[in-house]
């Protein structure tokens, strides 16, 4: 009967070596106080009770947070040992702000047993981490470029720098993203902040009105100096008509004096200056049938009607 129990316990005692670890789990085996080099997957193992054996399961593929918010933690202790951490951090240009900063992370799947095992207390030297990474690169920037302009830069910069920084110190961590949550000037000078804040908006929106009135005046002027253009164009392009077609009546006047020339046999000179005449008495019949006054010659005196000085 003694035998039966004992062999009942001994089967219930290596039963309790069994072990199953969670699809997204894998577990850490520390035999006499050692970890083994490899990791348990997902299944059912087993391995020599406790206190031989000790099993630690993490969650390779949760995403951690540790978020630094620039106080100390409330203990509860009316005198605390530790001394409460300055609440702001110092810019390049010698201003202090509250920043809320936090850190997403993962734990390395081939590093576990550093994050678990190789510090105390690895959330919160991150978070020392992340102070430092947020002090160093805040004494690099002004406050300007720290509140508006270069928020996406930062977050950037900061999550290269907080992974340097735990792979220096073998955390056993991927960092996924740095994010600057809040940054805020102290209580005191918030309202100074404000009115700086307010005359950039109002600066702001005056070079935005200047920059839209000169678009405008430049595009009325643009479409004025089209106007014009086209207009000029348009006049030159008449002009040269006219000036075309005038020449064209004039070569064929030429052409005609020419032709009769030969025809009648005068000489070109007589021809023309038939043409000429011809061309005067109809000029001045269209002209003085316009004419409301009447003349009255003497015919005893002799008028000359020549409109064109005689070839003598």
């Amino acid at each position: 009967m003694r035998w039966l129990i004992a062999m009942l316990l001994l089967v219930g005692y290596l039963t309790s070596g069994c072990f199953v670890v969670g699809s997204s789990d894998k577990a850490v085996v520390r035999r006499f106080g050692r970890a083994a080099p490899e990791l348990r997957d997902s299944g059912l193992w087993w391995e020599p009770p406790w206190p031989l054996t000790r099993i630690d399961r993490v969650n390779v593929a949760e995403v951690r947070t540790v978020t630094l918010s620039g106080l100390s933690p409330a203990t509860g202790e009316l005198l605390p040992a530790a001394r409460p951490r300055s609440p702001g951090v110092l810019t390049g240009d010698n201003n202090i702000l509250n920043i809320r900063a936090s850190v997403q992370f993962h734990l390395h799947p081939d590093r576990v047993t550093d994050f678990l095992y190789r510090h105390r207390d690895p959330q919160r030297l991150l978070e020392r981490l992340l102070e430092t990474a947020v002090a160093e690169t805040a004494a690099e920037c002004g406050v300007d470029y720290l509140q508006t302009a270069g928020l996406a830069d930062l977050n950037a910069r900061l999550t290269d720098r907080v992974q340097a920084a735990a792979e220096a110190v073998q955390l056993g961590i991927e960092v996924d993203q740095v994010t600057l949550d809040s940054v805020d000037p102290p209580t005191l000078v918030q309202a100074d902040f404000l009115d700086v804040a307010n005359a950039r908006a109002e600066a702001a929106q005056a070079r935005h009105r200047a920059q839209t009135t000169g678009e405008q005046r430049q595009s009325a002027a643009t479409a004025e100096a089209l106007q014009l253009i086209a207009t000029a164009n348009r006049e030159a392009q008449a002009a040269a008509t006219v000036a075309g077609s005038q020449a064209d009546r004039f070569r064929q006047l030429v052409e005609q004096l020419n032709a009769d020339a030969e025809t009648s046999g005068r000489s070109y000179v007589e021809s023309r200056d038939l043409a000429m005449q011809r061309m005067t008495a109809e000029t001045l019949t269209a002209a003085l049938a316009q004419v409301r006054k009447q003349w009255v010659f003497d015919t005893l005196n002799p008028v000359d009607l020549h409109l064109r000085p005689s070839r003598d």
